[in-house]
């Protein structure tokens, strides 16, 4: 799980969720992007939604302070 994220080379948001954080959530996927480079930052796995792929989840907050919880996959 340490190393998770240092091989991140970036973001790559598909077609179904490009608008849904912004119309469920009034989140941009940029304010979503923030919580990964701010600390502290929770990260685990997502076991319980995890049936067709690897999910894992984090716990952080944005450059404004909001705390988010954001689902992402590697």
């Amino acid at each position: 799980m340490d190393t998770l994220l240092l091989n991140c080379a970036g973001f790559d948001w598909d077609d179904g969720n490009t608008d849904k954080n912004w119309v469920q959530h009034r989140v941009s996927n940029s304010e979503c992007e923030e919580v990964f480079f701010n600390r502290p930052l929770i990260v685990g796995d997502d076991k319980r939604h995890s049936a067709s792929e690897k999910r894992y989840y984090t716990l952080g907050r944005t450059d404004a302070g909001r705390c988010l919880f954001v689902v992402f996959t590697a």
